[in-house]
C-alpha cells in the first residue's frame, strides 16, 4: 500500500536489482573506462591514460580479479612513462600479488617486467635485474620468446645504465 491510504510517511523504494545487475552494471562502467584508458594511452596521454584507469579500477568488484590486474599493470605503465617510478612499483606489486593468487605465471612475468622496466627508470640497477631475470626465467618455462626477448632488450638498457657496455651489447643482440 505504500503509505499511500492513511497519509503515511512511509514510502516504498523502488524495487533493487538483484545483486549481480549491480556488479554486471560496475564491470560494464569499468570496461568503459579500461577502454578510455586503452586509446589515451595508445596516442601517449599518460595522466588521461592513468585517470580512465584508476576510474575503471575503482568500478570494478574485488570478484574482477582478471580486470583489477590489468587495471593495476596499465597504472603502473602509465606512472612509469610519467616518471613516478615509485608510485609504479607500488602498481606492479599490486599486480604480482592478484597475478600469484591466480597462478598465471605469465601474468606473473608480465609484473615483474614492469617492476623491472620501473626500477630501471629509477636507476636501481641490482632491483631492475633481479625482477628481470625471474621474468626471464617464467618467459623460458612457458617458450615464450617474444617474452624473453622483450627482458633481454630491458636488461640491455639495465646494464647500459650500470656502464657495462660489453654486456648490454650483447644482451640487444640477443633480443
Amino acid at each position: 500500500m505504500c503509505g499511500s491510504l492513511w497519509n503515511s510517511p512511509i514510502t516504498c523504494a523502488a524495487p533493487q536489482p538483484p545483486f549481480w545487475k549491480g556488479l554486471e552494471m560496475s564491470r560494464e562502467q569499468g570496461d568503459e573506462y579500461f577502454q578510455k584508458g586503452e586509446q589515451a594511452r595508445l596516442r601517449c596521454r599518460f595522466a588521461e591514460a592513468l585517470e580512465a584507469y584508476r576510474n575503471a579500477l575503482s568500478y570494478y568488484p574485488k570478484e574482477a580479479i582478471s580486470e583489477r590486474l590489468r587495471c593495476h599493470q596499465k597504472i603502473g605503465d602509465c606512472l612509469r612513462m610519467i616518471g613516478d617510478f615509485s608510485a609504479a612499483k607500488e602498481h606492479f606489486h599490486q599486480a604480482l600479488s592478484i597475478a600469484k593468487q591466480g597462478d598465471d605465471e605469465l601474468e606473473v612475468a608480465d609484473s615483474l617486467v614492469g617492476l623491472g622496466l620501473s626500477m630501471r627508470g629509477a636507476a636501481d640497477v641490482q632491483e631492475a635485474k633481479r625482477y628481470l631475470e625471474q621474468a626471464r626465467g617464467i618467459y623460458q618455462d612457458w617458450d615464450d620468446p617474444e617474452g624473453e626477448a622483450f627482458v633481454l632488450w630491458a636488461m640491455g638498457g639495465v646494464w647500459r645504465i650500470a656502464g657495462d657496455l660489453r654486456r648490454a651489447k650483447r644482451s640487444f643482440k640477443e633480443a
